[in-house]
């Protein structure tokens, strides 16, 4: 039921499902993990990071529960505890981490750092266009104005994909 309600998007429902369980520390693994992704998306960042905590010391080398707990540390505005959270992981088979890793590596000004990673996650994921948005971004401040171009256009109509284009529209005219 909990699944359903987060599949149509009625987070508090989710959360008032599992909540009873939750709370007699019964929640099996994919429970808890319906309960992070909820609490997560109804901006309760520390409810969602204590459960994929718990999923982490069960399931250590579960690269996907350690992309969730980056992320929300992320959404906290926590990005050293995210960076330390995703570490290597952003190597793994998952686009979402490699376009986390980026934008940490952005926002706490590393910019060699995803410089140097950049061409990698291009090459392993050019059809993940979340991606190819941040990259876009990255792009721009790297004064690479044509890969700048060539990722926010494979970006779709992903937000920052739209602002890169639209900038570089501007600086045009």
């Amino acid at each position: 039921a909990a699944e359903a309600a987060l599949a149509a998007d009625r987070l508090a429902l989710a959360g008032e499902i599992l909540a009873p369980f939750d709370e007699a520390n019964t929640l099996d693994a994919r429970s808890r993990h319906v309960a992070g992704l909820a609490a997560m998306r109804l901006g309760d960042q520390p409810a969602a990071q204590r459960h994929f905590e718990l999923l982490l010391e069960e399931f250590p080398d579960d690269g996907a529960i350690r992309f969730n707990l980056a992320w929300s540390h992320a959404l906290a505005n926590e990005y050293e505890r995210a960076r330390a959270v995703l570490g290597d992981d952003s190597q793994a088979g998952l686009p979402q981490a490699a376009m986390l890793d980026l934008q940490l590596h952005h926002h706490l000004g590393e910019l060699e750092a995803a410089e140097d990673k950049l061409a990698n996650y291009l090459e392993r994921f050019p059809d993940y266009a979340p991606l190819q948005a941040a990259a876009s971004v990255l792009a721009m401040d790297l004064d690479q104005a044509d890969l700048a171009r060539a990722c926010a256009e494979r970006g779709g109509a992903h937000p920052d994909a739209l602002s890169t284009l639209g900038a570089l529209e501007l600086g045009e005219q």
